[in-house]
């Protein structure tokens, strides 16, 4: 039997990759996060306010972060690879 303590999790983010993959190593991460939360609509003073960015991006529906992140590293890494980041609607 398998116990599963009720309310524990609510979001699962499943992904397949690896950490060296050339969209993930990128030199300035900050940059690349204000740029989604941006992208995702969050107001000026939260995207210059670190703490407010990630509660910003912590709200966010993750299918709808998913989406967006291929817009996120387009033209910033190489993503001429074998991966790509896909989203679902």
């Amino acid at each position: 039997m398998i116990f599963l303590p009720a309310g524990l999790f609510h979001n699962v983010i499943t992904s397949s990759g690896s950490a060296v993959n050339p969209w993930i190593l990128t030199i300035d991460q900050n940059r690349f996060n204000r740029k989604l939360a941006a992208l995702m609509g969050a107001s000026d003073s939260d995207i210059a306010d670190p703490a407010k960015r990630v509660q910003y991006l912590r709200s966010v529906n993750s299918k709808k972060m998913t989406n967006r992140m291929f817009d996120v590293v387009e033209g910033e890494v190489s993503t001429s690879n074998d991966f790509a980041i896909v989203g679902s609607n």
